[in-house]
Formats: structure tokens, sequence, C-alpha cells
């Protein structure tokens, strides 16, 4: 499961960077479906998806993605800031 769990991330990550915004959020989206809550693997795949939510302008789904890595214990101190800096980037309404 983590091999492919691994895979299917970094196959979301190529897609990312090819800017195939919604192949990515399915990557990604699937990658989320063998992550456990406690899981710290999670909060990386999180990451990924809410930046390529925020690409594809589906901004509250990046939000929740963000704030889901904010108030998580096991996020590290780069993924808390990275998550900070991505709600930053959302539009305010």
């Amino acid at each position: 499961a983590l091999a492919r769990k691994k895979l299917t991330a970094s196959l979301g990550k190529g897609y990312y960077e090819q800017k195939q915004y919604a192949e990515s959020i399915a990557a990604f989206e699937e990658t989320l479906t063998v992550c456990a809550k406690d899981d710290p693997y999670r909060c990386h795949v999180l990451l990924w998806l809410g930046y390529s939510c925020h690409a594809m302008e589906t901004y509250a789904w990046a939000r929740q993605c963000f704030e889901e890595v904010l108030a998580s214990p096991l996020a590290s101190d780069d993924e808390k800031a990275s998550a900070r800096k991505g709600i930053e980037l959302l539009p305010t309404f």
C-alpha cells in the first residue's frame, strides 16, 4: 500500500508540474483514500491537493485542504508554513 500511495502521489506531482491540474487532483484524491487521518504523509498530499485546487480556482476546496494541514498535530513546521502560504494566496471575497 505504501508503494502505491507514493507512486500515485508522484503521478499527481508530475501532472501538477505539467499544469494538468484536473489529473493532479484526481491522483491526490486517490492517494488520500489510502491515507488514514493519523498517517503523517496525509499532510504532504493535502498540500499538493490544495495547490492543485488553487490552480483550478476551486478555492473553497483548497482552503479546506490547507486548514486540515494547519489543524493536524502530525504536520511539520514546513508543512504548516506552506499551508499558511497557500491560504494567503487565496482570494478574499
